[in-house]
């Protein structure tokens, strides 16, 4: 986690998004994919997280405003 917010800034959008998919850094992956307005692909990526991160993914769906109707 360290070192991906490390490099965040040098990554393209893409490589950020690869990145966390091969790491399971699933937090990181749905804000960054609902920065970029791909919310299908957060909500595909948030279906894939554990149990314990769902809290923290549903927080970050409101943050951006998505906390109705999902």
């Amino acid at each position: 986690g360290f070192l991906l917010k490390l490099q965040a800034d040098t990554l393209s959008d893409e490589q950020f998004v690869d990145l966390c998919r091969r790491s399971g850094r699933f937090p990181d992956l749905v804000d960054r994919l609902l920065s970029l307005d791909r919310l299908n692909e957060a909500i595909s990526a948030a279906a894939s997280a554990s149990d314990y991160d769902l809290l923290a993914l549903a927080d970050l769906f409101a943050q951006h405003g998505h906390d109705t109707g999902i």
